[in-house]
């Protein structure tokens, strides 16, 4: 089966994050993750769609099951994890996408290169953070501040020290790297491109877009309706 076209993830990874800023409360949030957990299943990544279900439960249990964890600072960091990781599940999708295919096609429509570098960049940066945070969390283990699986949830601000500033000096030195490779490679050249990817706007493409987008609406108005 020939790949989607790169808009088409484009634009639903856009619908994702516009529902996902726009909905309040646990019946939206729950609706949303709930449809991109079913297109993951759809693209045959259980596994993926598995992971980021046990995640978004344990997430919403701690938040909406325990009153005083929405006071505090640890509060927000969970609900902003809540409200970012449907669109996540489908940047997963996104992210499968090929940097050549999306380089044409946003030539085609006339996209700032700015703009162009900037997503391919992304493309190539995600799969990458995912190495290097269990790269990061082996070098934990092995210097044994945490012992046990469990240590970094009984112990979660530690566990984000340990994680997010080590993650930061890699990402800026990895962002610096995929500029200079992006570069390298031609990406500010005026030429036209050309790739050997299927590239274009098909029936499926369609489809797949307009019940997204119906799927979308209604958990905005189920959203609106219940509060």
């Amino acid at each position: 089966m020939k790949p989607f076209d790169p808009r088409s993830w484009l634009i639903i990874l856009i619908l994702a994050f516009a529902v996902s800023i726009l909905s309040v409360g646990w019946i939206p949030l729950s609706l949303l993750a709930c449809v991109s957990v079913m297109i993951l299943f759809l693209f045959k990544k259980k596994q993926t769609a598995g992971k980021f279900f046990v995640i978004y439960a344990i997430c919403s249990l701690a938040f909406f099951g325990l009153p005083f964890v929405q006071t505090s600072a640890f509060g927000v960091m969970l609900y902003s994890a809540i409200k970012m990781l449907p669109v996540l599940m489908i940047g997963m999708l996104f992210i499968g996408t090929s940097p050549s295919a999306m380089l044409y096609v946003g030539q085609r429509m006339h996209v700032p290169k700015s703009i162009l570098l900037m997503i391919c960049i992304l493309l190539r940066f995600f799969p990458i953070v995912f190495g290097e945070i269990h790269a990061i969390w082996e070098g934990i283990r092995a210097r044994n501040i945490f012992p046990h699986w469990y240590d970094a949830i009984i112990h979660p601000a530690i566990a984000y020290e340990c994680f997010v500033l080590p993650l930061i000096v890699r990402a800026l030195k990895l962002s610096s790297e995929l500029s200079c490779a992006a570069e390298v490679r031609g990406v500010e050249a005026d030429a036209q491109r050309t790739t050997i990817r299927a590239v274009g706007i098909h029936s499926r493409d369609i489809a797949l877009i307009s019940i997204y987008t119906v799927a979308m609406f209604g958990i905005i108005v189920f959203g609106r309706v219940a509060l």
